[in-house]
């Protein structure tokens, strides 16, 4: 039997580069500020997602910003289709520390998952459609505790929740809507309530619909 010529050998690695670019699926990378969504976004990460999970040392939003870049700078070698996502609420950061960071992540190309006024927003819209302004994590704890009982923040709540995934989504885009057709920004304190964590959580399902092809 003859050695393969040059062209088919060619042909052969061609082949094989472009079908490992087929393949080739995004990964999402997350720097999270808290317990509540560390835990919540592992789930996705146990369950063979593409999404890896970073903690910021600190609750400021400018500092996890900084934590994405030095990720991106020093240990992550991101791909074109790759995206990194900085996750922090609103709480009692100030709006002058809010833009900051995010013109910081727009700056850098990163993606902003902002809750208003907190991540638990996002847990409740699980269960219920409210969209009434809401001021602190410790009244909307009270409001889970009907569906999650005493709400824990280093509780995983993950098998509870998701069933009602597709519920939360529609809410959050609802409260959204809303806010924009009142002339409110996004990002800011005023854009109360809200959360587009419902982007990611799409991401990550149009990836398992990738995988699954």
């Amino acid at each position: 039997m003859g050695r393969p010529s040059k062209r088919t050998c060619g042909y052969a690695e061609r082949n094989a580069r472009q079908k490992k670019q087929r393949s080739k699926v995004p990964c999402l990378f997350l720097v999270v500020e808290g317990k509540s969504e560390k835990i919540y976004f592992e789930n996705f990460s146990s369950r063979n997602y593409r999404i890896k999970v970073f903690v910021a040392p600190s609750g400021d939003p400018v500092g996890l910003v900084k934590k994405a870049e030095n990720l991106k700078k020093r240990t992550i070698d991101l791909d074109d289709l790759d995206e990194m996502w900085c996750v922090f609420d609103r709480d009692d950061n100030s709006p002058e520390s809010i833009e900051k960071a995010v013109n910081r992540a727009e700056k850098n190309g990163f993606k902003i998952a902002f809750s208003n006024p907190c991540f638990e927003i996002w847990l409740l819209w699980h269960f219920e459609e409210t969209f009434a302004h809401v001021e602190t994590s410790q009244k909307l704890a009270e409001k889970l505790k009907p569906h999650l009982g005493d709400y824990c923040k280093t509780k995983d709540y993950f098998d509870c929740l998701q069933p009602r995934m597709n519920e939360a989504i529609s809410r959050a885009k609802k409260a959204e809507k809303m806010h924009v057709q009142n002339g409110r920004k996004k990002f800011t304190r005023e854009f109360n309530p809200s959360s587009n964590v419902y982007e990611i959580v799409e991401e990550i399902q149009n990836l398992q619909a990738v995988d699954r092809s």
